[in-house]
């Protein structure tokens, strides 16, 4: 999606675009697009709805769409001045502080247009540079004041819903989103048979009955009063060991 001076400078780059012939309410952008059908409306010509709908909601809506933040309302709401000032108070798109990129709506309900630069309207007597379409037949930029005969209704915002007070809301940021904590597996004890099985507790098993046997022939030979290494080796018990 185009940044708010993006889509400026892309409202910008149609100036001058104009009706042909004028009067019909027939528009060819400057990339070639059928302003109309470009937005699912309008006559295979190129012409206008039956009704010789005016324009400058139809440019609003393809400002958007073409600069890849397709609006959440219809075409058809878009290009009547009432139904999207209406749409826009519904769900929260509606502002009165000015924003560039926002969509101006005008009190007699009959004309919008796109902001592009805003200034000093928060001191009650500032102004916003709009680009509008079907003004005289072309797209033209305009200086609007925040007072003046052709007073602004409010604003429509682009992208997202407006808060009470007028800013965007804030986008959660979720890389603050915590992690989930993940408990340490707990290792698994081995069953006795598979601790049976383990060579190495095997040989020691082994040296413990075999140390254990030897202890209990040297003790039968002390108990004899034969404290020699021989009438230990020649002990039927010891010599058991090795049959």
């Amino acid at each position: 999606m185009l940044s708010q001076k993006e889509l400026a400078k892309l409202a910008e780059h149609q100036l001058g675009v104009q009706e042909n012939p004028l009067g019909s309410n027939h528009v060819v952008l400057r990339n070639g697009d059928n302003l109309w059908p470009s937005i699912g409306l309008g006559w295979a010509d190129g012409s206008a709805t039956k009704t010789g709908q005016a324009w400058c909601g139809a440019f609003n809506y393809w400002l958007d769409c073409h600069a890849g933040a397709r609006p959440p309302y219809s075409a058809l709401t878009a290009v009547s001045c009432h139904n999207l000032e209406a749409w826009a108070r519904k769900h929260h798109y509606w502002s009165q502080d000015p924003q560039v990129g926002d969509i101006v709506i005008f009190s007699n309900g009959r004309h919008q247009g796109r902001v592009v630069d805003v200034a000093q309207w928060d001191r009650g007597r500032g102004h916003v540079t709009t680009i509008e379409g079907n003004w005289a037949n072309k797209v033209v930029k305009m200086q609007r004041p925040r007072h003046a005969p052709e007073s602004i209704d409010g604003f429509v915002r682009r992208g997202y819903p407006a808060t009470a007070t007028g800013e965007a809301p804030a986008i959660p940021d979720r890389a603050r989103h915590r992690t989930p904590s993940v408990r340490p597996v707990r290792p698994v004890r081995p069953s006795r048979a598979e601790r049976s099985a383990d060579p190495a507790v095997r040989a020691r098993r082994s040296l413990i009955a075999f140390l254990t046997a030897l202890a209990a022939c040297a003790g039968g030979s002390q108990a004899a009063g034969d404290h020699s290494l021989a009438s230990i080796l020649d002990n039927p018990a010891f010599l058991g060991l090795f049959t």
